[in-house]
């Protein structure tokens, strides 16, 4: 550099520091131009971006709406009496017995997601191998425990299961489209397999 040769102390002591400090700006700067100029090479590892950022939120959402979900079943059980209202005046031991099924389930259910999905986040964000073939594990875990919920719900309380098929429906759409996802997807294999 010119300036480094006219005024070595300056650059040493100010202009040095910054530079590396910032250095990783290099970094990006060029990565951004290789993607400008189309010379990325298909054989390196891509950043997490573009269509793999829907399931890195989907991963976080799920990961709070089960918290949600244990919450939501902890406050069945502090409400069964007033439930026995709204079902016929059952007792409330009959109301618990009906529901300690439900709320058992599903708090070990979304206990066991948390953990399956904290594993399945770190992997992908550590961009390991496994991740594609963790993420399609847990969605068709997924289905089953949706289907095993709403089985053990409708037969607990005999409700309308148009709600619980909505679901199953819904988790299985997920399921294959993230399947076919983590399977085909040059960037998924770019990002984790290569």
């Amino acid at each position: 550099m010119k300036y480094e040769q006219s005024n070595p102390e300056y650059f040493e002591t100010t202009v040095k520091p910054v530079m590396e400090k910032y250095s990783y700006l290099d970094e990006i700067i060029k990565e951004r131009e290789k993607v400008q100029s189309g010379t990325v090479n298909p054989d390196e590892p891509y950043v997490i971006g573009g269509w793999l950022i829907l399931p890195a939120i989907y991963i976080f959402g799920r990961i709070l709406s089960s918290f949600y979900e244990i919450i939501e079943y902890q406050s069945i059980e502090s409400s069964i009496e007033s439930l026995s209202n709204k079902f016929s005046g059952q007792s409330i031991k009959s109301l618990r017995n009906k529901f300690s099924d439900i709320i058992a389930f599903g708090t070990i259910k979304n206990i066991i997601v948390i953990a399956l999905l904290t594993i399945i986040e770190f992997y992908f964000f550590m961009k390991k191998k496994q991740t594609p073939r963790l993420m399609v594990g847990f969605l068709i875990l997924s289905v089953f425990l949706n289907f095993i919920e709403g089985s053990i719900i409708s037969s607990a309380i005999r409700i309308n299961d148009s709600e619980f098929t909505i679901i199953i429906i819904w988790s299985v759409i997920v399921a294959v489209f993230y399947g076919i996802y983590f399977s085909v997807s040059k960037r998924v294999k770019n990002t984790f397999i290569n």
